[in-house]
């Protein structure tokens, strides 16, 4: 495609464009989220940003890293969150691969 400003053609390039699915996106959040040691996944925000609790959405997950010792919820109400007990920073990958 050519485009021409004043007398000096600019040639662009298009690029195709993809979209990410919500499911991905949800999954993404959760995985680049728990790599906020002190922050985690606020609740809160989660349910704002997809409408769909996070404690449903990943309920097995979740359930399953906190009886391990792996995950813990800190704050309350509005602060509630999601995030990797310190023994879980030492295996950070094998809970992450879980939201893959």
């Amino acid at each position: 495609m050519n485009v021409m400003i004043s007398s000096s053609p600019i040639h662009l390039q298009l690029f195709p464009v993809s979209f990410v699915d919500l499911e991905t996106r949800m999954n993404d959040e959760m995985m680049l989220g728990l790599r906020l040691i002190e922050q985690g996944v606020n609740s809160k925000e989660f349910f704002k940003r997809y409408q769909v609790p996070l404690e449903d959405k990943f309920s097995t997950e979740i359930n399953r890293f906190l009886a391990l010792g792996l995950l813990e919820w800190a704050g309350d109400g509005d602060d509630k969150r999601i995030r990797l007990t310190h023994h879980g920073i030492m295996v950070a990958n094998q809970v992450f691969m879980a939201f893959v």
